[in-house]
């Protein structure tokens, strides 16, 4: 947890945290399969095509379960359901279970619940149905190769289910350089679960997916070349990229506690701000797989703190993921003035996020809202700060840090002091 909290993540933290995150994802099946209705037979038939296709090859059902979009799919129906929502989504467990049959190349018949004009493969891509329909589908499989029915309409998948083919429209992969086999990322702009907090774009066109690329490309291009550690981090962590609707203003980025391995953008031109929003987008995936299994935070805390990031209180768990998140924007541009010494954005933002982090550590130690666990963590956190805290800036970058700190709280003060 010490090299978590000084920002890294080394081959053995990515092992255990991705299993717990696998565990988290069989529970919550189970748990959505003890709430069914158990003369649901598409849910059952689901469930038990999926136990087989387990028994056939494990990793294969693996990659459809740990798919980020399933694991959102899982987290919001077992939590509706809970709460006295419809049971009528749980069925969708046929559509995970025939995607994971046709990876783990299990023969299959399987009716699936519609939704919509669109069939789901989660992982895989999905099929557009020439007109909704009321009626199951039927998804028939032999070997690894699948036919699709429905009333008196059938359509045939293509072998090479990474190829468009008519009504088949796949996940695609956006292939980066690197070391060994390199990132290759699926951009998901299908699943209707791809990121259930933030409007997202529909499927990009040819020429709009080329454009993503070249944006990505180029920031990759960034962190392989100033950032190499970084990146290692990045390629270990994030599996899948989905593209998300710009806000009224500028740009977002965000990641999500239930979907794990996934960051969401809308698009920019500028390669050294979509790298270090990759940075601090991974830093989150990274810290809410750990939360999953160690409590940082004591869940009867309720006090609201100053975040120098936000424009809003923020309660502590809120706080610490600005904390982590910071943290290495910090070595981020710690680093980048290395590569870039004439970069006054390079010394100024490493030194106003080195002193406001460092600051919120210190409110969040001085509060009595974390576990000794995480106060053990933050305090590792401030001390990587402080190891930086010698570090030399020049007078005007410092200067300039001070007055982007000097407004920020300012203007928080007058929208939210007492």
């Amino acid at each position: 947890m010490l090299e978590l909290a000084r920002g890294r993540a080394g081959p053995e933290a990515v092992r255990l945290l991705t299993a717990a995150q696998h565990s988290k994802r069989k529970l919550l099946l189970r748990g959505l399969i003890q709430v069914s209705t158990p003369a649901d037979r598409v849910t059952g038939a689901g469930y038990a095509l999926l136990l087989a296709a387990e028994r056939a090859d494990a990793r294969a059902v693996a990659r459809v379960l740990d798919y980020p979009a399933v694991g959102a799919w899982l987290w919001h129906t077992l939590k509706s359901v809970r709460a006295g929502g419809p049971r009528t989504p749980v069925r969708h467990i046929a559509a995970v279970a025939a995607a994971a049959a046709l990876r783990a190349r299990v023969d299959f018949t399987l009716d699936i619940a519609p939704g919509g004009d669109l069939l789901h493969l989660p992982s895989l891509g999905a099929v557009r149905l020439p007109g909704r329909t009321t009626e199951p589908v039927v998804v028939r499989a032999s070997g690894g190769i699948a036919r699709i029915t429905w009333a008196d309409r059938a359509i045939d998948l293509p072998e090479d289910l990474t190829e468009p083919d008519g009504v088949w429209q796949p996940v695609r992969r956006l292939s980066l350089p690197g070391d060994g086999s390199g990132w290759h990322p699926v951009l998901d702009d299908l699943h209707p679960s791809r990121f259930p907090a933030l409007p997202v774009k529909e499927r990009l066109t040819e020429d709009a997916f080329a454009a993503w690329r070249r944006s990505l490309g180029a920031a990759w291009s960034v962190l392989r070349r100033d950032h190499r550690e970084r990146a290692e981090e990045i390629q270990a962590w994030v599996r899948v990229l989905v593209p998300l609707a710009p806000p009224r203003q500028g740009w977002r980025s965000a990641s999500s506690p239930e979907l794990f391995g996934c960051i969401g953008w809308s698009r920019m031109s500028d390669p050294v701000t979509l790298a270090a929003a990759l940075v601090h987008e991974t830093q989150h995936v990274k810290l809410s797989a750990l939360l999953d299994v160690a409590a940082l935070v004591r869940d009867d805390h309720t006090d609201l703190y100053y975040a120098p990031w936000r424009e809003d209180p923020r309660p502590l768990h809120g706080l610490i993921q600005g904390i982590y998140a910071h943290l290495s924007l910090t070595d981020f541009w710690r680093r980048r003035r290395e590569c870039r010494p004439e970069s006054l954005r390079a010394h100024a933002s490493f030194a106003r996020w080195r002193e406001d982090t460092r600051r919120a550590c210190a409110d969040a130690l001085n509060g009595a809202g974390l576990h000794p666990l995480g106060r053990v963590f933050v305090e590792e956190v401030a001390r990587t700060l402080g190891e930086w805290s010698a570090e030399p800036v020049p007078p005007e970058a410092g200067a300039l840090a001070a007055e982007e700190s000097r407004l920020h709280l300012t203007r928080w003060r007058r929208n939210h002091a007492p």
